[in-house]
């Protein structure tokens, strides 16, 4: 399972690599199952970024309660909360 730490290892790489107005996304699955803590970690992402010369916002994708049949033959259900907020950074910085 990836940790935080390697996620924010990419965000200090990515300003190499992408032009000013360049969009980038991640799956955001930190703390899949406790709602509050999802929004503390995108607040943390939001501010990581933002060092780095990003601008985010999340999008907020209602998905509702995913049922049993949707984790049928996966290890273990990777999503609980019923809305993800989809994150979108654009590079502002030169």
């Amino acid at each position: 399972m990836a940790q935080y730490a390697d996620l924010r290892s990419l965000m200090a790489l990515l300003g190499d690599v992408m032009a000013p107005g360049g969009i980038f996304s991640f799956f955001n699955g930190l703390a899949p199952f406790n709602a509050f803590y999802n929004d503390i970690y995108c607040w943390i992402a939001r501010e990581d970024l933002a060092q780095e010369g990003w601008e985010v916002h999340f999008e907020d994708l209602e998905i509702g309660q995913l049922g049993d049949e949707v984790w049928q033959g996966l290890r273990r259900k990777y999503w609980s909360l019923n809305t993800y907020r989809l994150p979108i950074a654009v590079h502002t910085e030169a």
